[in-house]
């Protein structure tokens, strides 16, 4: 088995976190307990804004009583927490009858799945209805029978939404205005004892890390909660540290703090993509988070901290992480790889022919450089 072995404790660097009062509030609401006191926040309309920036406004509405509320922001925060409540839990409700449908297919053919992320969360009540945001159904199958499965959901009604730009997952698939559902081949980052690839299904049965959902029919289940935290991580680091702009960093704390467990019990399902001292840092960030604190600032855990909410806000911060990535992918990918993963994120940058069309490509370019260089220039002493 893989197990993290760099003493990296952060692959982030962020401009220094600055601190306010609506940052404080707002992670105090979305973490520590609801029945905890925290002053209200000098202002409301900012830290409303603030928390939708950081995708918790729901989770806050879905935590904290509304009169509690009423006394931190007023009629209008109050009214404005509760709409985005309500939109979070419609979407998941979406999100719940769209793993129905799918587990009903599944069942009629004999086809074991496993429910993976915010639909996991969800289905095995370990977040709250409009805690926990969620744009589509991911399910993991036995490899073997991914192919069939996915075309048995085509028969059954469901059409595909465009090429798959992942190697783990295949062609996404859709019924209607429903959340799409992709199906996964496998869990690249995470591991188990034993084995030196990727997670497949058949690695969780055999380690005991399935827990069945009674609601839904046929072998559905969801990993245990050490394992769903433990993808988390590697989701929320490595599929998308860099990805700001397109996956809420904020996401993979609520998830660990949703699935809270030990860092014996988390680390040991972690691969060697993510090192220990990320594995603490993450761990560390979300037991500061739910006591009510804030880390030191200097630490790795501090510096985490101030990549999840400058990842969130920071305009020059998120290009230059996507500069970031883009640097990384032309030193370990393929072009076919690097093609595959930023098409979508650069369209710019693969332009028609001609003269205005590399023009474009070369100013996005250049953009992403001067935000890189801003945010250096903000990272130095005085």
């Amino acid at each position: 088995m893989k197990r993290p072995t760099s003493t990296r404790d952060c692959r982030f660097n962020p401009p220094p976190l600055v601190h306010s009062a609506e940052l404080s509030w707002v992670l105090h609401r979305a973490y520590a307990s609801p029945d905890s006191s925290h002053s209200p926040p000098p202002d409301s309309s900012d830290a409303i804004t603030l928390a939708r920036k950081l995708d918790v406004l729901g989770r806050i509405a879905s935590r904290i009583p509304g009169s509690r509320l009423l006394l931190d922001l007023g009629t209008t925060g109050l009214q404005a927490a509760l709409a985005d409540r309500s939109a979070a839990a419609r979407q998941a409700l979406r999100i719940l009858r769209s793993s129905d449908r799918v587990s009903q297919v599944a069942a009629r053919n004999g086809i074991p799945i496993v429910f993976l992320k915010g639909a996991a969360l969800h289905l095995s009540n370990r977040t709250g209805v409009a805690s926990r945001p969620a744009s589509d159904v991911d399910v993991l199958v036995p490899r073997q029978l991914a192919l069939a499965f996915h075309r048995t959901l085509m028969t059954s009604g469901f059409s595909p939404l465009g090429p798959s730009r992942s190697e783990h997952h295949l062609q996404p698939l859709a019924e209607g205005r429903d959340p799409p559902v992709e199906i996964h081949l496998e869990i690249p980052g995470c591991t188990v004892p034993d084995i030196a690839g990727s997670v497949v299904l058949e690695d969780l049965a055999r380690h005991g890390l399935l827990e069945r959902i009674p609601s839904l029919p046929g072998d559905s289940f969801v990993p245990a909660a050490s394992f769903l935290a433990a993808h988390a991580i590697v989701h929320g680091l490595v599929d998308h540290g860099f990805g700001a702009d397109r996956y809420p960093p904020m996401r993979m704390l609520g998830d660990v703090a949703d699935c809270r467990d030990s860092f014996m019990k988390i680390s040991q399902f972690v691969g060697n993509s993510v090192s220990r001292g990320e594995i603490i840092a993450v761990i560390e960030l979300v037991e500061f988070l739910v006591s009510g604190r804030q880390p030191p600032t200097s630490s790795a855990t501090g510096r985490l901290l101030a990549h999840v909410v400058s990842g969130s806000i920071d305009t020059d911060y998120r290009n230059a992480l996507r500069l970031r990535q883009m640097l990384h992918l032309l030193r370990t990918g393929s072009l076919s790889t690097i093609r595959t993963k930023t098409e979508g994120r650069f369209p710019g940058l693969y332009p028609l022919p001609g003269i205005p069309g590399i023009r474009n490509a070369v100013m996005q370019l250049w953009q992403l450089l001067l935000a890189e260089l801003r945010v250096r220039q903000r990272q130095l002493p005085g």
